[in-house]
């Protein structure tokens, strides 16, 4: 009888799959070897721009955080704020200005004066510095003019509409629109035609929000000129660019950690500095944003990338309410159950896994879900014939 139970259990061995050949690993990527030792770059004046806008989260003054962001170096910032407080003290000189009695009259005096005639239009130029010289996008346009007007005490609201952003003024019950890269953009015709708006949505934001925005129209300005040194064949230039978006992307997710900044962080620290240096950015996001699923899931998958135990743990306590609560979402799902799979807990893992097939039955999760059923009849296998071992002893 003893000799049969044997045969038995080295049939279901065989059956399941059990050897060099089984699938006891789950298909997740490992982590790749570190790039550099290097910390990731951070704005110059980061620590002071956080800390300046967690005082007063939609109240802050916007100025002092758009030429913070700005600054290349500390020395810098001072240039930067002296050449801007003289400019607002020649706006209050500026004769059209000074004759002005409504608010809409003034508003529409400070867009002529900070055009300073006719401003050079340039797509991906989103910073401020620039547009005090003349050139710059909408983005450039609408923070400079919104920074401007509420120093002088008036409140303009940042509008965000598909590819681009301007300016909104409420007087006597009316919305008064202002295009904000051209001087003569008060004129409402250039947001709306006939009366009927040329954009299909429309959302306004606060200052906390059109910092982060600004900030990350930054870091797309260089992702930008690391595109065209790229189509130039030059590989150096397009690299340095690239590296100089990620001080930007990393404020602009501390700030509001919209998807698109946290993922873009994430992927250009991966791999130019490597997975610890991932993890620990990201734990800094996550620090400030523990409740956004987004940054918890990215924290998650960078953790999973640098495939260690402790890692993969915490990957799957970060992962397990979010799949939880998207029961439907294949992603999630899937990444939860191959961190089952990784701690070899092939019983929650079929569970995830057969979730991501019911929501979408691609060939890749119901492999998965094999692999999973199979490690997990092995597992009940082991069992029972160490049992019956310690029975014989």
């Amino acid at each position: 009888m003893g000799k049969t139970l044997e045969y038995i259990f080295a049939g279901a061995l065989a059956l399941v799959g059990m050897g060099a050949s089984g699938c006891m690993t789950p298909t997740t990527p490992q982590a790749k070897k570190k790039v550099t030792n290097k910390p990731a770059p951070k704005l110059v004046l980061e620590q002071e721009l956080l800390a300046h806008i967690d005082a007063n989260p939609e109240h802050f003054d916007l100025s002092d955080a758009v030429l913070m962001a700005d600054t290349i170096e500390k020395t810098f910032y001072e240039f930067s704020k002296e050449t801007y407080n003289s400019r607002i003290k020649a706006l209050k000189q500026n004769p059209l200005f000074k004759q002005a009695k409504t608010t809409p009259e003034k508003v529409e005096a400070m867009q002529i004066f900070l055009h300073k005639g006719a401003r050079i239009y340039k797509e991906h130029v989103s910073d401020v510095s620039s547009a005090m010289n003349g050139t710059g996008n909408c983005m450039a346009g609408s923070v400079y003019l919104d920074m401007v007007a509420q120093d002088l005490g008036i409140n303009l609201e940042s509008v965000l509409v598909e590819k681009h952003i301007f300016e909104r003024l409420h007087h006597n019950r009316k919305k008064i629109n202002i295009e904000t890269t051209n001087q003569k953009g008060f004129d409402d015709k250039m947001i709306n035609s006939g009366g009927r708006p040329l954009y299909s949505w429309e959302k306004t934001i606060g200052n906390k929000m059109l910092m982060a925005k600004y900030l990350y129209n930054l870091a797309g300005d260089r992702e930008d000129l690391a595109e065209e040194a790229r189509k130039k064949g030059d590989k150096q230039g397009a690299k340095k660019e690239r590296l100089k978006a990620i001080p930007f992307y990393i404020a602009s997710a501390k700030i509001h950690p919209e998807a698109s900044a946290v993922f873009s962080t994430a992927n250009l620290i991966r791999w130019n500095y490597g997975s610890n240096e991932e993890v620990k950015t990201i734990r800094e996001i996550y620090a400030r944003h523990s409740s956004n699923e987004i940054v918890a899931e990215t924290l998650a998958r960078a953790l999973n990338y640098r495939n260690k135990p402790e890692d993969v743990k915490e990957a799957t306590t970060l992962m397990l309410p979010i799949a939880k609560r998207y029961p439907k979402d294949e992603h999630k799902n899937s990444f939860l159950g191959a961190l089952y799979a990784k701690q070899g807990n092939y019983d929650e893992a079929a569970k995830y896994f057969k979730l991501a097939v019911e929501a979408n039955p691609r060939q890749r999760y119901k492999r998965e879900l094999e692999v999973a059923i199979k490690n997990k009849i092995k597992q009940r296998v082991h069992k029972q014939v160490d049992r019956y071992y310690e029975e014989k002893k």
